[in-house]
């Protein structure tokens, strides 16, 4: 009677054990997650032709074609309003009231709105009605999913501050273990050869941008300060410069882009540039 009751015993604590090894194995293996996808619109130099005219008459049947599309959001690359400086003749009345007029726009705008700091969006210099109006900082980040967004401030006539330097590498730092890191610029860091005489700025502090976006295995930079579209590979990172115009153009067979469909799917990026009027590619 008494093997049986050990034999018992015995065989209890072999099931117990071998349970609890099922329940170890089971918690500590790693479950691979699949990759994010996203689709994200993006658009830039919506201003008007002066400080002292509406936006162009494209604007809105825009938003409403970036509603259709079905982004999870829009990024406005720069060029909201048509900026300046009071010894311009330029006031604050004449930037209030484009503010108030993109705005007064997207508001029917679907998707999540994000903004970037563009050269003509400040006042005297200043981005202080930027911030009021879009409620955004000169430079911020954010996370969709696995995926991590920064939007930059290039606008300044001199190199970028150290403090948004700083910023910029330290952000990158702590998203080194992102699925995908995309960057937000108003001014391109390259430029194909074929628009070198374009005129077209760059960003005063490439060199060290593209150092710290290799580093950190940034996957795509996307710029919008021209109506030129270019897209270029250096060092494994795309550049892209999602040129948009003709807003203000009544005559729909310029060529212009009003906006671009960003697809990334399984690790790879597609871009679709959208016309706005008679001419679609």
């Amino acid at each position: 009677m008494r093997i049986l009751s050990f034999k018992l015993f015995f065989y209890f604590k072999l099931i117990l054990y071998l349970c609890v090894l099922c329940v170890f194995f089971s918690c500590s293996t790693t479950v691979k997650q699949e990759n994010e996808n996203i689709r994200l619109a993006l658009i830039n130099n919506t201003r008007g032709e002066s400080p002292y005219s509406g936006l162009g008459p494209k604007v809105r049947p825009v938003i409403k074609k970036i509603n259709d599309d079905n982004p999870v959001f829009l990024a406005h690359l720069g060029g909201m309003v048509c900026g300046g400086s009071e010894w311009l003749g330029i006031t604050k009345i004449d930037i209030e009231r484009q503010y108030k007029e993109i705005y007064s726009h997207l508001s029917a705008l679907l998707p999540i709105f994000y903004t970037v700091l563009g050269t003509s969006d400040l006042f005297n210099n200043s981005s202080d009605y930027y911030m009021k109006y879009s409620g955004k900082k000169e430079y911020y980040s954010f996370n969709y999913g696995d995926l991590h967004f920064i939007a930059i401030d290039s606008t300044g006539q001199q190199s970028m501050s150290g403090k948004q330097m700083e910023w910029i590498k330290k952000d990158l730092k702590e998203s080194r273990n992102s699925q995908a890191v995309f960057v937000f610029i108003h001014n391109p860091l390259f430029i194909p050869v074929k628009f070198k005489s374009s005129g077209i700025e760059v960003c005063k502090d490439f060199n060290l941008l593209h150092k710290y976006f290799s580093q950190y295995h940034v996957k795509a930079v996307f710029s919008g300060s021209t109506s030129i579209y270019f897209k270029m590979e250096v060092d494994g990172i795309l550049y892209i410069n999602a040129g948009c115009g003709g807003y203000s153009v009544n005559d729909f067979n310029k060529g212009y882009y009003q906006y671009y469909i960003i697809d990334y799917k399984n690790d790879e990026l597609t871009v679709l540039p959208r016309y706005v009027g008679i001419r679609e590619k």
